[in-house]
């Protein structure tokens, strides 16, 4: 049977203009409530990493206990559990909101302070007056922005929601010189500012106390732990991906023989990997706890296993040991380039079972004190205050927020209305080519489409030289 692919994309279309005139009319009615936070982590896909650790600091602090605290959840099911995980924890004073429901719409029309670690649905427009604080979500090994080849439409809405911050947090200036150059914001996001600070969620890796009682609750006590945390390999829209599921399953079951009793291993997948793999099946190997958030599990650990993921960058700062496993490599790099080569970091790489086994039992052995100088400067165990009390209460404590540089181009803007297949769409693909090829230093130029969220034409742009 066909697919309905037209009926997709006109359903995909209402639902998007739907919302969008929705969060428009709170937009327009709604004044800004000037003690609320709204959060969001992954559009709401996810409660961890840097928003979890903003949250629970303005959760717990007395400092901001007038404050309405709003925190995203895609779908009712998510809310469910972050509901359920927030209680748990005492956080009661936290309100969860659906993504797309009236309550959402009226919280990000109306919130003063807007936090994301990614990025808000490309109708988001900022209100005067409203503080946008985008952290992000990791110090970057892979291409970003403009250097992914047909990326185009992702590229768009992440600028978007960079040139309409107010703060942009970076964990090094090797991440903010890729990301500003990448996402090309130099000269067009004169307001927005660039802060230099540690990501919040590294603060836990500071913490020997929850460290040690996690290895108690775990049962971890006289073990050796180990985390491992590959990188998904497929696409969230693309989720047919056995090969790769095959691949890690049978690592996992090789894997589950070759460990001893006092070794322990837990694994993080992303959940379109972790449906199709019981865990049931193992002895010494784990799924990391629901229960418990992610960097609180990697805290516990004694060593790390990954590849290409960019958490190797935070869980740097804990001294402790770094193994990489890069089995695909020449696969996985295939289409996607780096701004570092593996080959260029400090941790041992292994590409078979044995090799791995043999180099988590071996101590750590190799330096890296430059790459701590480099990726991990500002890393402390009060980030998350540190970053709050600067960009919500104002306070002077450190940090410094510094303006995009301006690059001397003058900007010019071309609207490209909705690249329907017709004369004018062929036109400026055209243009697009020929602008390629003219020496056009002094310009910066813009092109923006109201085309979304699906359109067959595609328009390759490219930066003049």
């Amino acid at each position: 049977m066909k697919p309905n692919v037209k009926g997709y994309i006109k359903k995909l279309k209402d639902s998007y203009w739907y919302a969008k005139s929705k969060y428009i009319k709170y937009f327009d009615q709604l004044p800004i409530q000037e003690n609320a936070i709204l959060l969001e982590a992954s559009h709401g896909k996810e409660l961890s990493g840097n928003i979890f650790y903003i949250l629970k600091y303005l959760a717990g602090s007395k400092r901001y206990s007038d404050y309405d605290i709003f925190v995203s959840a895609f779908g009712r099911k998510n809310a469910e559990i972050y509901r359920m995980f927030l209680d748990e924890r005492g956080y009661q004073n936290v309100t969860v909101l659906i993504v797309a429901s009236d309550d959402y719409y009226k919280a990000a029309a109306s919130a003063k302070y807007l936090i994301n670690d990614t990025s808000f649905s490309p109708f988001f427009i900022k209100k005067e007056g409203q503080v946008y604080i985008n952290t992000w979500h990791g110090t970057p090994l892979k291409n970003m922005g403009k250097k992914v080849a047909n990326d185009a439409v992702n590229t768009g809405n992440v600028q978007k929601n960079f040139v309409a911050a107010d703060y942009l947090i970076f964990p090094n200036p090797y991440t903010k010189e890729h990301m500003l150059d990448d996402y090309m914001l130099e000269n067009i996001s004169p307001q927005t500012k660039t802060v230099l600070c540690a990501y919040p969620r590294n603060e836990i890796f500071f913490d020997e106390g929850q460290r040690k009682e996690l290895r108690r609750e775990l049962g971890l006590d006289h073990k050796r732990f180990y985390a491992y945390m590959p990188t998904f390999r497929g696409q969230a829209y693309k989720p047919n991906v056995p090969k790769n599921d095959a691949y890690l399953l049978y690592y996992l079951y090789e894997l589950d023989k070759m460990l001893n009793e006092d070794e322990v291993l837990f694994v993080n997948l992303h959940p379109l990997s972790k449906k199709n793999i019981d865990f049931e099946d193992f002895i010494h190997i784990q799924s990391f706890p629901e229960e418990f958030e992610t960097y609180e599990i990697l805290n516990a650990a004694d060593i790390l296993i990954t590849d290409y993921s960019s958490v190797f960058f935070d869980f740097a700062c804990t001294r402790k040991k770094i193994v990489l496993f890069p089995y695909d490599k020449e696969d996985y790099f295939r289409e996607r380039g780096t701004y570092i080569l593996l080959n260029e970091l400090p941790f041992p790489q292994v590409y078979s079972l044995d090799e791995l086994v043999t180099e988590i039992r071996n101590e750590k052995c190799y330096d890296d004190t430059a790459f701590l100088q480099k990726f991990c400067p500002y890393d402390n165990k009060q980030a998350a205050k540190q970053l709050c009390d600067f960009a919500i209460l104002q306070e002077k404590n450190g940090l410094y927020a510094e303006p995009i540089p301006d690059n001397g181009k003058e900007n010019v803007f071309i609207y490209a209305g909705n690249l329907a297949k017709n004369g004018i769409t062929t036109s400026l693909k055209s243009l697009c080519t020929y602008i390629h090829f003219l020496p056009l230093k002094t310009l910066n130029i813009m092109i923006t489409s109201s085309s979304y969220p699906l359109n067959s034409t595609k328009v390759s742009i490219r930066a003049p030289p």
